[in-house]
């Protein structure tokens, strides 16, 4: 709904301009790409991975294979690509890219707002099969819409279907917080 949004826009605005802060972080593909584009705001807006991108996060694990998911909204609407790379290499990961990657990522089927209908799903099936042929033992979004309707068909998938994706779907920030815990299994940190 167009009005409810130029309201929370106006409002989300306002808020934001009287902080007086320099530079807004989100961890959303489409919160930032909203922020960035639509709002206009007095402050840098940056998504989580441009921060993290450069960082020494003093992790050296090398433990799992990583593939990325470029959502639709971090991806083809705001150019940014390398950012979420560079802040999973940072993990020491072994990185490993789908067929379709980049700005030809295939779209997990959420972007264009269908339903979860026959053709919708296709689209995840085709994105989850591309990731399953790099042999990843983790598939990073940084769209919460990717990472409910991919966590999704992986569940329906795998129990209704017989079709097996051994491999965990994550946002970009767990994954982060969880190689920061010392954790590679659930996302919860170590009981050290």
């Amino acid at each position: 709904n167009q009005e409810v949004f130029e309201k929370l826009k106006e409002e989300n605005t306002r808020i934001i301009n009287e902080s007086g802060i320099e530079t807004l972080v989100v961890s959303c593909a489409e919160c930032y790409r909203t922020f960035l584009l639509d709002y206009d705001l007095d402050c840098e807006v940056k998504h989580i991975s441009q921060v993290l991108s450069d960082a020494d996060l003093g992790i050296t694990d090398d433990s799992e294979t990583v593939t990325i998911h470029d959502a639709c909204r971090l991806g083809r609407h705001t150019g940014e690509y390398e950012a979420p790379r560079k802040a999973v290499a940072a993990t020491g990961a072994n990185m490993v890219e789908m067929q379709h990657n980049r700005e030809n990522a295939l779209c997990c089927g959420v972007s264009s707002m269908m339903n979860c209908n026959d053709r919708s799903k296709a689209l995840r099936v085709l994105r989850m099969d591309e990731a399953k042929a790099t042999g990843a033992d983790v598939m990073i979004t940084s769209c919460p819409k990717c990472l409910a309707h991919l966590n999704c068909l992986k569940e329906e998938e795998d129990t209704e279907h017989g079709h097996d994706y051994p491999f965990e779907v994550l946002d970009l920030t767990v994954y982060l917080a969880r190689k920061l815990n010392g954790n590679n299994d659930n996302g919860v940190g170590s009981d050290e």
